[in-house]
């Protein structure tokens, strides 16, 4: 008798520092989750279906999204007062760079196909993209 009284009161134990163990590691993942973090959190939103968008084309600075930002001016179009930066398969288009293999300079007029997405900078700023 005095045997089994004493595993359950061994097996009461170890119970009770898994549960111990595991609570500290909830708090602990709660706590990362409310740690601020150099990369931006996914806040893309985007438009359902391709549209065409014609605009003035200018050059922006590149959006700060990781730390360090990388410098540099990225091609964006304006459409009416909107500012949209455009991006080809996930990537901005820089400024020294054709649009879809085609030259431009600043101030162009020009039409793209696309879907607009809404993005944070690692600042929290929101700034649109037009997915070309």
């Amino acid at each position: 008798m005095k045997k089994t009284t004493i595993q359950s009161k061994k097996l009461r134990v170890r119970l009770f520092f898994m549960a111990v163990a595991l609570m500290g590691m909830m708090m602990v993942a709660c706590e990362d989750e409310d740690t601020p973090t150099d990369t931006p959190q996914d806040t893309t939103q985007t438009t359902t279906q391709a549209n065409t968008y014609s605009g003035i084309l200018n050059q922006v600075n590149n959006p700060a999204e990781t730390e360090p930002a990388v410098p540099g001016l990225v091609w964006a179009l304006t459409v009416e007062s909107n500012t949209h930066i455009l991006e080809h398969n996930g990537s901005v288009i820089w400024a020294e760079d054709p649009i879809l293999g085609v030259n431009h300079s600043a101030g162009d007029s020009a039409s793209y196909s696309g879907t607009i997405q809404t993005k944070s900078d690692m600042h929290g700023e929101a700034y649109t993209v037009l997915a070309i």
